[in-house]
């Protein structure tokens, strides 16, 4: 199951909301997937979806908290690969009038889309109504995804308006963008959208989204730390073997015998501690790392002054090196 399809499954199987709020739900879900048809039998409401559960709630809401008959009807779907739908139906004009009316529709829907204020006296009842858009047509990014994403799709610009306007009332800066035709609605940051779940109702929902979102940065950060690490590690090697290259050719040239005292002691220290960064190398030598890092580039200077081209193979200075261990072994 999607994250997304976890978080429809905790809505729909809460029904310990206001009476005011279940209104609102079923309004958002109307003015979000509802269309009125028009036939032999006079009016009726059609509301489809792909998911069972979300039409027994729809199904609840009008027939048990607003008290108007409604049926649901599956549609099996014959191209391959799409799911069955189904579709919660209020037929004839009186009860379809009945209904818009309850929800302060007037039987003015397909004609305008404005939400009624009436519905969103309340701030429950304003997250009430997201709920409701959320479970007619919403979807979530998981939160081990790359990206955080959530999105509402709405067919009429003044309503994507006035949905964003609800966001933005809690500062939960929304985006509008057009897609195939449709109004997608969208929230980016992953604290806006922990926010907005905690305000539909979907607290344990949200409780996964935040230990999962945690886990993953803490993950992600662990990982850009040890690459850090790692690089760092490179840069130091690689400048050992440099400051070793030249310094056993400047030895191989008898530059050594010409150094201050300073500087022998830094060449000797570098060849004998090869293995050490420039802070414990200058630990055991008793000096400074910039100290250090200074007379070790005196070194690099007067090394190219005596002819060193820089490039010098490693395999060759650690040759030289394991040679010179030897003889002083001897």
């Amino acid at each position: 199951m999607s994250f997304a399809s976890q978080v429809k499954e905790e809505l729909v199987s809460r029904w310990d909301f206001r009476a005011c709020c279940y209104k609102a739900e079923l309004a958002a879900i109307i003015d979000t997937i509802g269309s009125l048809n028009l036939s032999s039998q006079g009016l009726s409401l059609h509301m489809a979806t792909q998911s069972a559960r979300t039409a027994n709630r729809i199904y609840r809401l009008i027939h048990e908290k607003m008290k108007v008959p409604a049926q649901i009807y599956t549609r099996k779907e014959t191209r391959l690969g799409k799911k069955n739908s189904f579709l919660v139906a209020v037929h004839g004009n009186e009860d379809t009038e009945k209904l818009l009316l309850k929800i302060g529709k007037e039987g003015n829907l397909g004609l305008n889309h404005d939400i009624p204020e009436q519905l969103l006296q309340w701030d429950c009842c304003k997250h009430a109504y997201l709920r409701g858009v959320f479970l007619a047509s919403g979807s979530i990014s998981d939160p081990m995804k790359k990206t955080y994403h959530l999105e509402m799709i709405t067919h009429w610009p003044e309503h994507a308006v006035q949905i964003c306007s609800l966001l933005d009332h809690h500062e939960l800066n929304p985006h509008i963008v057009e897609r195939k035709g449709n109004q997608v609605i969208y929230l980016k940051d992953s604290n806006h959208i922990s926010d907005f779940l905690t305000m539909i109702g979907a607290i344990n929902s949200m409780l996964n989204y935040e230990n999962t979102r945690v886990l993953k940065e803490t993950r992600n950060s662990i990982n850009r730390t040890t690459n850090c690490e790692m690089a760092n590690l490179d840069r130091t090697l690689e400048a050992v073997m440099e400051q070793k290259a030249y310094l056993l050719w400047l030895r191989r040239q008898g530059g050594f015998s010409k150094l201050t005292p300073a500087l022998l002691d830094a060449a000797e220290g570098r060849l004998e501690y090869g293995d050490l960064t420039l802070k414990e190398l200058g630990a055991k030598l008793e000096i400074s790392k910039s100290a250090l890092n200074h007379r070790l580039r005196k070194l690099r200077e007067i090394a190219i002054e005596l002819g060193w081209n820089g490039v010098l193979e490693w395999e060759e200075a650690e040759n030289e090196e394991v040679e010179d261990e030897g003889a002083n072994l001897c």
